[in-house]
């Protein structure tokens, strides 16, 4: 039994894996990060001030190593550096960063003949 190649990738899946992909690495953190923007800027408008939300807020609302978020015993380095990047700025530069790989992938991907089918 031999692997797959990349043909027959691309013949038994086509498009869907890597729209899946690009839907879900790229357009939703790029989205994301917009909409967090969007509500800092509402909210400023509103009540006049600014509410920054950095990527270890996002961890700690996430539950994903929260003891380790609010509390660090190591990776101090890393723990200030979390704490100071803003989630709107990331969000949107990973999404678009993401959404750029795939649209290049999309583009480059081999070209499925008929005689090949």
């Amino acid at each position: 039994m031999s692997l797959p190649t990349r043909h027959t990738l691309a013949r038994m899946f086509g498009g869907l894996a890597l729209l899946t992909l690009f839907l879900g690495l790229g357009i939703a953190p790029l989205l994301g990060g917009i909409g967090v923007f969007g509500w800092q800027v509402l909210h400023w408008l509103s009540e006049g001030e600014w509410v920054p939300r950095s990527v270890l807020h996002f961890m700690i609302w996430a539950d994903y190593k929260r003891a380790w978020a609010e509390n660090p015993t190591a990776w101090f380095g890393l723990w200030k550096l979390l704490n100071w990047l803003p989630l709107s700025v990331t969000g949107i530069l990973y999404g678009a960063t993401m959404s750029a790989i795939f649209a290049s992938a999309a583009r480059g991907k081999p070209e499925v003949h008929e005689a090949e089918r």
